[in-house]
């Protein structure tokens, strides 16, 4: 083949490899108009819903075993911080246990009524909120009792419980639009 037959055998095949696209194309969206809404298929994939069920399982387990050896020894119970690592903890099992519940319902019954797609939205939420505010609130804790070292106002039991509660709340609270405005129409679910 010489220099000057080489761009039009390129050029030949790059059209051959384009109409085959398109013809697939096009089969795909006449396949796809055929099909009514009934007929598709969720979003959301069974087999990464699989796959997630033990590793939720699994932070669970491993989040309650951490909190009963915690709350097992004196010395660590006595420890005002260790509060914060606990609080975590719980945050990290109600989250994991409210996507199992999700995940299972989903494998369960994929349809779903718009009310059950706001309280899923509305736990979702919750439950991502709270993880996010017992980290921040432990990295606050902390931080203010290494700023302040010498005020025993950071350092008390008063203080690190009142934040804890302080950001269940702000964590219930923010996420109450969820349950009463329906914004996402139950997409939540399936994204």
């Amino acid at each position: 083949m010489s220099t000057q037959q080489f761009p039009i055998a390129m050029h030949n095949l790059s059209n051959k490899f384009e109409n085959t696209i398109l013809i697939d194309e096009f089969q795909y969206s006449i396949n796809d108009s055929n099909n009514t809404l009934n007929d598709r298929k969720p979003f959301r994939s069974e087999t990464g819903d699989i796959i997630q069920i033990p590793v939720f399982t699994l932070i669970i387990i491993f989040a309650f075993v951490y909190i009963i050896l915690v709350l097992s020894r004196k010395i660590l119970r006595t420890n005002q911080f260790t509060w914060l690592t606990i609080n975590i903890s719980v945050s990290c099992i109600s989250f994991s246990f409210e996507h199992l519940l999700s995940i299972i319902m989903f494998l369960s019954n994929p349809s779903d009524t718009i009310l059950s797609c706001r309280l899923k939205g509305f736990f979702m939420h919750m439950s991502a909120h709270h993880v996010m505010y017992a980290h921040c609130i432990a990295s606050f804790c902390r931080v203010l009792s290494i700023q302040y070292l010498h005020k025993p106002l950071f350092r008390s039991s008063r203080w690190i419980l009142g934040n804890i509660i302080v950001g269940w709340l702000i964590g219930l609270f923010a996420t109450l639009p969820y349950l009463f405005f329906d914004e996402a129409r139950g997409l939540v679910h399936y994204g």
